[in-house]
C-alpha cells in the first residue's frame, strides 16, 4: 500500500464482490505466496488501499485500488432500496413501532421518552447508513444506570453498522497518541462522559470531540506510523450516567441531547426485563432486519441530519456549565431585564458598593427604574452601571476593579464602547454599551412595584441627601 508503506496480500471473490486483505511482513511474502502456489511478482505492484463506505467498488485492478470497507448483510441487502415517501421525519417513531415494537420501546426509553428526539435519531441513523458521510452532529443519551443505553448499542446499533466498524471508547481515549483506528470507523460510542467542556475555549478533550464530529478529514496516527490525513465516515454517540455528560455553549450546533431518563428499564411489553432478558434479546435480534430496512428506506430530512435539536435537555446542559459571569453577559447581550429583576436579593439593602449602604440602595433603585422607563428603546448604559448590575446579580460585597471588569466583558463578547452619551442629557461622554432592555414575564408597572418594594425599609427612608454616584444620571 503506497499510503501506509506496508505489504498486503489480497483474496478477491468476484461472485459476492468481497475482498480480504492480510498484512504481511516483507520477509514472509515468499512463503505466504508459496502456500497458495504463487510466486512473488517482480516488481511487487503498488496499490492504494482505502476505506470508503460511499464507494460501491471493492476492487479496481485497472487503477490498482482496493476498498478495505466491506458491507455487511444488511448493507448488501438494502443499499439502494427504494425509499418510502411515507417514512418522513415526523412519523419515524411510529413507523419503527409498527415493524419492530420491542426495539422501538427500548429506544424510546433510552431517549427519555421523547418522540421528537427519537424521530431525529432515526433520521440521523438513516443518514449514516444511506449517505455514509459524517452528519456533523452527535447525540447525547444519559440516565440512571440500567436504562438500556448499552443494550441498545449492543443489540441494535452495533450489528447494523457492523462489529468491525463499531468502536466503543471512553472520553479520555481521545487523548491517545494512536488514533488510526478512526479511519475505519462508522460509529463511535463514547461511554461515561462526565462534564466534558464544549463551552467557551473548552477543554482539550472537548476540542478534540468537536473536531472528530464535524471534520471529515482528520490527521490520524497508527502505531509505529507517521501522522497522515484521512477521510472519515463515522457518527458519534455519547452515553453516560452523569447529569451533565457534556458542558455546552449556548451557540452549540453539534449536539442533540435526549431528555435524561430517571427510571431504569423494568418492562418492555409483556416482559419484565430482568426475568426475561434473553427472551427480549431474541425479540430484538428477530426485529433487527426490519430496523435496518427501515433505516435504508427513510426519506431523509437532510437539513435535520445536520441540525441539532434545541430542547429543554439541551438548555439544561448549557445552563449547567455556564458561569455566573457568562450568564450575566448573555443576559446583557439580549437585554433580558426579567433575569436581573429575579436576581434582586431578598435583603436588597445589604448589597454594598461603597461604605454607604443607603447610597448603594438608592443607586440600585434609581438605575433599575431608569432601565424600566426605557423598555424597548436602545439606551446607553455606563460601564459603572453594568458593574453595579453585576455585583447585584452575583451578590458581590466588594467593589470590582473597573479595568478587570472591562476585560471580563471583552472575554465574554461585550467590549465597551467610548463616546456614548445619554439622550436626556448634554453631559460628558462615557464608556459603556447600548442596550435595548425587554420584559417578557411581567409588566413595567409590576416591575416598578417590585423594585420599589425591594429597596423600601420600615426603619430607613432613602432621601435626596443620599445622592447616587455621578455615573447614575438623573
Amino acid at each position: 500500500d503506497i499510503m501506509l508503506d506496508k505489504f498486503f496480500s489480497y483474496c478477491y471473490n468476484p461472485k459476492v464482490n468481497e475482498i480480504e486483505t492480510i498484512e504481511i511482513a516483507r520477509q514472509n511474502i515468499q512463503d505466504h505466496l508459496a502456500n497458495h502456489d504463487l510466486v512473488v511478482p517482480d516488481p511487487i505492484p503498488d496499490y492504494q488501499i482505502m476505506f470508503d463506505p460511499t464507494d460501491d467498488r471493492v476492487f479496481d485492478p485497472t487503477n490498482r485500488w482496493i476498498n478495505s470497507f466491506s458491507d455487511n448483510d444488511y448493507g448488501r441487502t438494502f443499499r439502494g432500496t427504494h425509499r418510502d415517501p411515507e417514512l418522513v421525519l415526523d412519523n419515524l417513531s411510529e413507523a419503527l413501532n409498527n415493524v419492530a415494537p420491542y426495539t422501538a420501546a427500548l429506544m424510546y426509553h433510552v431517549l427519555g421518552n421523547d418522540k421528537s428526539v427519537m424521530d431525529w435519531f432515526l433520521n440521523w441513523l438513516g443518514w449514516l447508513v444511506q449517505e455514509r458521510i459524517k452528519p456533523g452532529t452527535s447525540i447525547v443519551m444519559h440516565g440512571v444506570p440500567g436504562t438500556g443505553k448499552n443494550v441498545l448499542m449492543e443489540h441494535v446499533i452495533r450489528p447494523i453498522f457492523g462489529d468491525d466498524y463499531f468502536f466503543e471508547i471512553r472520553m479520555d481515549h481521545l487523548n491517545d497518541s494512536f488514533t488510526g483506528w478512526m479511519k475505519e470507523a462508522r460509529m463511535i460510542l463514547i461511554n461515561e462522559a462526565n462534564e466534558v467542556s464544549m463551552a467557551g475555549d473548552g477543554s482539550k478533550v472537548g476540542e478534540l470531540l468537536k473536531n472528530i464530529i464535524t471534520e471529515q478529514r482528520l490527521a490520524l496516527r497508527g502505531m509505529r506510523q507517521m501522522t497522515k490525513t484521512f477521510d472519515t465516515y463515522f457518527g458519534v454517540i455519547i452515553a453516560s450516567n452523569s447529569n451533565t455528560p457534556v458542558i455546552l455553549d449556548s451557540s452549540d450546533r453539534r449536539f442533540t441531547v435526549a431528555e435524561r431518563q430517571e427510571e431504569p428499564l423494568d418492562r418492555i411489553g409483556e416482559y419484565v426485563v430482568k426475568a426475561n432478558f434473553f427472551h427480549l434479546v431474541e425479540q430484538w435480534e428477530s426485529e433487527r432486519s426490519k430496523v435496518a430496512e427501515l433505516l435504508y428506506r427513510i426519506m431523509l430530512d437532510h437539513e435535520m441530519a445536520h441540525t441539532a435539536l434545541d430542547n429543554h435537555a439541551k438548555t439544561y446542559m448549557v445552563d449547567a456549565g455556564r458561569t455566573s459571569t457568562a450568564e450575566f453577559c448573555e443576559m446583557v447581550k439580549h437585554g433580558n431585564l426579567d433575569y436581573f429583576l429575579e436576581a434582586i436579593p431578598d435583603d436588597a439593602l445589604q448589597t454594598t458598593f461603597s461604605t454607604t449602604v443607603l447610597t448603594m440602595a438608592n443607586t440600585n433603585k434609581l438605575m433599575l427604574q431608569r432601565f424600566l422607563n426605557n423598555i424597548g428603546e436602545p439606551m446607553a448604559v455606563t460601564a459603572d452601571e453594568l458593574r453595579l448590575l453585576y455585583m447585584m446579580m452575583t451578590g458581590a460585597t466588594q467593589n470590582i476593579n473597573p479595568i478587570k471588569f472591562g476585560k471580563m466583558l471583552i472575554k465574554n463578547g461585550l467590549p465597551l464602547r467610548g463616546g456614548l452619551r445619554r439622550n436626556d442629557t448634554g453631559r460628558k461622554t462615557f464608556r459603556g454599551l447600548t442596550i435595548k432592555w425587554v420584559l417578557v414575564s411581567t409588566t413595567v408597572e409590576d416591575a416598578m412595584n417590585l423594585v420599589d418594594t425591594a429597596w423600601r425599609s420600615s426603619s430607613t427612608n432613602l432621601t435626596a441627601a443620599d445622592n447616587p454616584p455621578d455615573f447614575l444620571l438623573q
